[in-house]
Formats: C-alpha cells, sequence, structure tokens
C-alpha cells in the first residue's frame, strides 16, 4: 500500500483515539480532584471536632438538628377527658 493510504486510515481514526484519550485523563483527573477534597474536607471535619466537640450545639445526642417541641396551646379541644355516662 502506498504511505497515503496508511496515513488516510490513521487521520481518519485519530480524532477518536485523542478524544477517547481527553475523556479517560480527564476522568482520571476528576477522581484524583475529588479524593485529595475529601481528604482535605475529613481533616477539617477531624480538626473542628476536636476542637468544639460532638454534637453540635444545635444537635442532639446522634447529630440530627434539635427542634425544641412546640407548645400546645390547644387545650379546649381536647376530648380525652369527656366522659360519657
Amino acid at each position: 500500500m502506498n504511505w497515503y493510504v496508511e496515513l488516510t486510515k490513521v487521520s481518519f481514526l485519530l480524532p477518536w483515539y485523542v478524544a477517547s484519550l481527553c475523556l479517560i485523563i480527564g476522568c482520571l483527573v476528576y477522581l484524583i480532584i475529588c479524593r485529595i477534597l475529601a481528604v482535605i474536607a475529613r481533616i477539617i471535619r477531624h480538626w473542628d471536632i476536636k476542637k468544639h466537640g460532638w454534637p453540635p450545639a444545635h444537635c442532639d445526642s446522634d447529630g440530627d438538628p434539635y427542634r425544641p417541641p412546640e407548645p400546645d396551646d390547644d387545650d379546649d379541644d381536647d376530648i380525652s377527658d369527656i366522659h360519657v355516662p
């Protein structure tokens, strides 16, 4: 075969090779950056818990946001104390 036929075959597939390579490298870089940021976030969380303790003041004992119960002002609607003869 002639060299220009081989070059045509390679040049037709070259954009797909480059696109695939860029996609793979992009995914690997993304995963590496995500892991590095996750480690940094975990270290900062560790420092915060070490400094302020667990659970935070606005949470209950297992870490859920604490909301105090609302007072019930409607005592007139309570029919549990009505006795029927």
